[in-house]
């Protein structure tokens, strides 16, 4: 097809320049041969004005010049076409052509057809007009033709009719008169024939004529109209040129607007093709980014399980461990006390039970080990050091009894007892307690800071997320009740202080119940307040209840042989510091996704997420292991432990009506208080014996002196105690060897019968 277009355009229209179908994208995209190819037919009658160059500006001008032309010849032709062709896009040259080429030809070949016809036309038209002609002419001959042979006959009858007038009748003459009577009448009857006949192609003829002659009529008044019509919209040079520019002007604005349509919709597609590959993209990161992070959850909630699962087998084990001891030590206990008893064969004395029941309750073993296996070779020491703790509780149990004068040293009844003189030991103690005053003064301890008075004391408690901090803050504003939360005091205190070494190391606890008491001390008296997940173990809350002066149990074991006289009483342990400790009890998995929506909300970097969620891990399993102490100590010890499900959707209503529930009740029971302590309180005096021995207060004992007396009565009471505890060890020895020598001569006594 494309060398067949060659052909046509180089050998029947010969264009300005030779083609080969090679390089029709090239040649024809600029649009400038396509309008001398109309040119050449006579169709593009401002190729004057085509731009043979390359440019972007000529091809425009080229194609709004051809699109009017080729939409006259029914071909198609729009913006996109054109552009193709501008981009030399392969085969729409070859497209176009093609459709022009047919186009072309089939005008031709219609063209050439009305020229037969109209020719056709022409020469039937010139073939009536001599027949008309030729019958005119033979009509005029024939009616002198006829004129001249009917006169003829005219006279001919005229003159036979005188002869037959003339002659004399007879047979012969009258047949040949009537044939030629005949032979008249046929001749006048065929050319009455002939007369009608000529009469009607006469009136044909002139019908025929009138027609063909309205017909030119016709068309002479068509080509005078037609003419009239082109004389009166004849315009001059100058307004053709102005018309044909701005036509060239508003193609060009079209072209320009369908061009910039064409963009805009191509830009507008693909706008909403990157925006829908944008929301596919995002979706598919959002959904990686929710199954990472489900996957994540529950890789930490399996991790939270195993924790739980390894940290209950610890405490199962540490049961089962303790639980065998102390069943082991009771089987020992048993078969002790049966041996003794089978060996004795009466009940067993109440020292030695004693002393057992003391070393079972230690969780010391009762039985020696074997002497010469291989346990006790290896580990002698920690055998002997069991020993001697035996021995030492044995000894001091021993020596309590001595010295309390109880047990086997008690005296029988008050009839046995005999008169013995008073004890005078008033005069002695007196001494040693001012001489230990003077040697080592008691340390006073520092009173803790004295807090207003508040109503209503309470710590809310839970993991991490449990939505301690949500509800306090809403309860806050509509109770008036004080919220203190230890990371913002101390990161308060930070801000405050600027302690880079503080910030640097880590925070013990004591400095932690210090920021806390401080916080405290200055809420104004009787308001409420609520410690915020505070405190987080057991050491803290120890050390709380000791700085806000609540019951804390000490254990003084120092004895001594010369006692205060006047000895103090111990006050009544008070009541807890808290009124309520309120723990939101969450489950592991929720607290996990709580952290991950706040992290994935808040944290934008992976590696702050990281350390985020690994703190997360570390807070949960420090709370674990907190709970179990901080359990019992608000729920045994001071009972005001009291648990709220942190997964209900409601739980700020929860803990609302809870907190409302207890700031009433001790509201109450503080009103209740008052009314009470309205009554004048007497003090109880320690009231004591009455001295034998008057101290001498205006001879003051020097230090010297003070120190060395008190060191020697020192020494003097661990000499006693160490003697008599070694007596009393010496006693238990041969108490033990005799009931085995009992033991050895009953069974020989047995043995040999």
């Amino acid at each position: 097809m494309s060398e067949s277009l060659c052909r046509w355009m180089n050998q029947k229209l010969r264009l300005s320049r030779a083609l080969e179908s090679t390089k029709f994208a090239k040649d024809f995209s600029n649009g400038y041969l396509i309008g001398e190819i109309l040119h050449k037919h006579g169709m593009q009658d401002d190729f004057y004005l085509f731009l043979k160059k390359n440019t972007s500006i000529a091809k425009v001008n080229n194609f709004r010049r051809l699109e009017p032309t080729l939409k006259q010849l029914r071909i198609s032709f729009d913006s996109s076409i054109a552009e193709d062709l501008m981009r030399e896009k392969e085969g729409a040259a070859t497209r176009l052509l093609y459709q022009l080429y047919a186009s072309l030809e089939k005008d031709a070949e219609v063209s050439s057809a009305m020229m037969k016809t109209s020719s056709v036309f022409t020469t039937n038209q010139k073939e009536v007009q001599t027949e008309i002609v030729q019958f005119a002419e033979s009509k005029r001959k024939l009616g002198a033709t006829a004129s001249m042979s009917s006169d003829r006959l005219f006279r001919d009858a005229f003159r036979g009719g005188i002869t037959e007038r003339c002659k004399v009748p007879g047979s012969g003459n009258e047949s040949s008169f009537q044939f030629n009577t005949k032979y008249i009448q046929g001749i006048r009857h065929r050319l009455d024939e002939e007369a009608v006949a000529s009469e009607r192609r006469e009136k044909h003829i002139s019908n025929f004529l009138a027609q063909q002659l309205k017909a030119l009529e016709t068309r002479q008044e068509a080509q005078r109209d037609e003419l009239i019509v082109r004389r009166l919209t004849r315009h001059s040079k100058l307004e053709q040129r102005l018309i044909s520019q701005l036509m060239q002007v508003h193609r060009q604005k079209q072209v320009i607007q369908d061009h910039s349509e064409y963009g805009e919709q191509q830009r507008q597609q693909r706008r909403e093709k990157d925006a829908q590959e944008a929301l596919h993209r995002e979706m598919v990161l959002s959904q990686q980014a929710e199954l990472a992070r489900e996957e994540e959850i529950r890789k930490t909630i399996e991790f939270f399980h195993k924790s739980a699962v390894e940290h209950a087998q610890r405490r199962q084990k540490k049961h089962f461990d303790g639980f065998k001891d102390l069943l082991l030590q009771i089987v020992d206990l048993a078969i002790n006390v049966g041996q003794y008893r089978q060996l004795i064969e009466n009940l067993i004395p109440c020292k030695l039970m004693k002393g057992w029941m003391e070393l079972f309750i230690r969780g010391l073993p009762l039985y020696q080990p074997v002497k010469g296996s291989q346990q006790e070779i290896q580990s002698s020491a920690s055998l002997d050091s069991v020993e001697v703790r035996k021995q030492e509780i044995l000894n001091n149990l021993d020596y309590d009894e001595y010295t309390n004068m109880s047990g086997e040293w008690a005296l029988a009844t008050e009839a046995e007892t005999p008169n013995l003189p008073q004890s005078h030991t008033y005069c002695v103690e007196h001494v040693v307690q001012k001489l230990k005053e003077i040697v080592s003064p008691p340390v006073v301890e520092p009173t803790p800071p004295l807090l207003p008075n508040f109503t209503f004391k309470a710590c809310v408690l839970g993991k991490c997320f449990s939505g301690k901090t949500t509800c306090l803050a809403k309860i806050a504003e509509e109770l008036g009740v004080c919220i203190l939360s230890a990371e913002t005091l101390i990161e308060v205190a930070l801000k405050a202080y600027k302690s880079e070494e503080l910030c640097k190391s880590s925070i013990t606890d004591a400095l932690l119940v210090d920021v806390m008491v401080r916080a405290i001390s200055q809420l104004p008296a009787q308001s409420d307040w609520i410690l915020d997940g505070f405190p987080y173990n057991i050491v803290q809350a120890d050390l709380l209840e000791k700085a806000l002066g609540g019951s804390v149990d000490e254990e003084d074991e120092t004895a001594d042989l010369a006692e205060d006289p006047d000895p103090l009483e111990r006050p009544p342990c008070p009541a807890p510091i808290l009124d309520l400790a309120l723990l939101l009890d969450v489950s592991d998995e929720c607290a996990v996704r709580r952290a991950h929506s706040h992290g994935d909300a808040t944290i934008s970097q992976p590696t702050e997420k990281i350390l985020y969620l690994s703190e997360i891990q570390s807070r949960i399993v420090a709370f674990h292991e907190a709970w179990p102490e901080l359990e019992k100590w608000f729920g045994e010890k001071q009972n005001i432990l009291l648990r709220v499900g942190g997964d209900e959707g409601d739980l700020y209503s929860v803990v609302k009506s809870v907190l409302e529930q207890a700031i009433q009740k001790k509201r109450e029971v503080c009103f209740e208080s008052t009314q009470g302590v309205l009554q004048n309180q007497t003090e109880s005096t320690c009231s004591t014996p009455a001295s034998l021995f008057q101290p001498n207060t205006e001879n003051p004992i020097p230090l010297e002196t003070a120190a060395s007396l008190y060191s020697f009565w020192d020494d003097e009471c661990k000499s006693y105690e160490k003697n008599i505890k070694q007596v009393l060890k010496d006693l238990r020895s041969q108490l033990i060897n005799i009931d085995q020598e009992t033991f050895i001569t009953r069974r020989y006594k047995h043995h040999f019968g």
